[in-house]
């Protein structure tokens, strides 16, 4: 039995490990039926909606790499390093490298934490860099090199070690 002291529980089935998180406490007793209607509805709403958006990212998406024009609310980001566009969005290593050397303009869309987003760069800076901005650059590319090895590691270890985590909770999901 998991507690408010000891919330946490970790135990090993077969040869899979389960990791087991108090996430609330609920009086005990049987839901009505409307009550579980009303849940299992609003988690397919939220579904639909994530999926909706995503559909509309992609649009605008396309919208841009075709030159046209779109109509949604946007943030403006200058001189913005490397590792905060990270932070921003779930943008691959490989992907930011070819936010600065492409001549694509138009990238994403890329997950965010409240939905979606598609950025356009629409001015690379012409200059030859100078030693402290290469320096910055590298040390940027190190520590993206760093995360994602620590990345690919935790995953291996998550494969390796047959653990299970439940996202839903992770998420704050019901």
């Amino acid at each position: 039995k998991l507690d408010q002291k000891d919330g946490i529980l970790v135990t090993k089935e077969g040869d899979e490990y389960l990791i087991v998180y108090l996430y609330r406490v609920e009086p005990a007793g049987i839901r009505s039926f409307e009550e579980v209607k009303e849940q299992i509805r609003s988690a397919l709403i939220d579904k639909r909606k994530a999926s909706l958006l995503r559909d509309k990212a992609q649009e605008i998406y396309k919208r841009l790499t075709e030159g046209k024009d779109v109509s949604v609310k946007y943030l403006t980001f200058e001189d913005t390093p490397v590792d905060q566009i990270m932070s921003i969005a779930k943008v691959k290593e490989g992907q930011v490298v070819s936010f600065i050397l492409s001549k694509q303009k138009v990238f994403g869309p890329y997950e965010l934490s409240q939905g979606y987003g598609v950025f356009v760069i629409t001015d690379r800076k012409k200059k030859p860099a100078d030693e402290e901005e290469i320096k910055k650059l590298t040390q940027d590319i190190l520590n993206m090199k760093s995360d994602a090895t620590v990345n690919y590691l935790i995953e291996h270890l998550i494969r390796s070690a047959k653990i299970k985590i439940n996202e839903e909770v992770i998420k704050g999901g019901a």
